[in-house]
């Protein structure tokens, strides 16, 4: 198995009850997930690369600090950006996804910028 296989088989254990969540508390929750669907929408003038998208696709799978995934990726050019968000741990989550992010994408298509 490869790095990347392994990213992708990857699962968290939690545990759960049996009770299923119904009524107006999974309507808010669904809507919720809808609206921060629709905010995490790439906003883009031009599609892509592939690579880059294989490269979020891979840092998405990182492990982070509670499941928060707090991070932005930025593309000009050939010039890829990563950024922490606000927590304890984000800038070591952010070195876990970019490191997961180096493996999706191929190290050869791209080079890291530096945010100032």
């Amino acid at each position: 198995m490869d790095l990347l296989q392994a990213m992708y088989d990857r699962h968290s254990v939690r545990a759960y009850t049996e009770h299923p969540i119904e009524g107006k508390t999974k309507e808010d929750l669904v809507s919720f997930i809808d609206q921060c669907s629709r905010e995490s929408v790439m906003h883009t003038e031009q599609t892509p690369p592939d690579w880059f998208l294989r490269g979020i696709d891979a840092a998405l799978l990182a492990p982070t600090a509670m499941n928060q995934q707090k991070f932005i990726f930025s593309l000009k050019g050939n010039t890829v950006t990563a950024k922490a968000g606000i927590g304890f741990y984000s800038k070591i989550d952010l070195g876990i996804a970019k490191y997961h992010f180096e493996l999706g994408a191929g190290t050869e298509n791209f080079r890291w910028g530096i945010i100032r």
